[in-house]
């Protein structure tokens, strides 16, 4: 089963780093707060790459039921924030 994931750091003394690993290869690094799986949620497809922590690490995840239903709130948020924009826009009152 796909979940999304977030990076949440422990406070230590060393920067905090995840490193995203494909193919053995670093590809990226990860500070507090990131995500990853998303793309795999959203296509329905296995993880393209794996995480690797340096230090002390928590992870949360998020199921792919849930992940929609967040994004798709979203979505519905930033419509009726830009029809609410459009709506108090001079020229079509």
């Amino acid at each position: 089963m796909n979940h999304l994931s977030l990076v949440n750091h422990l406070p230590n003394k060393v920067e905090p780093v995840s490193y995203v690993i494909e193919y053995n290869t670093k590809v990226a690094e990860l500070k507090d707060g990131a995500e990853f799986g998303e793309l795999a949620l959203i296509n329905s497809k296995p993880r393209a790459a794996s995480i690797r922590t340096i230090t002390k690490t928590y992870l949360a995840t998020l199921d792919k039921e849930v992940f929609n239903t967040i994004l798709k709130k979203s979505q519905l948020q930033h419509k009726k924030d830009k029809i609410e924009l459009l709506e108090n826009f001079a020229p079509f009152k």
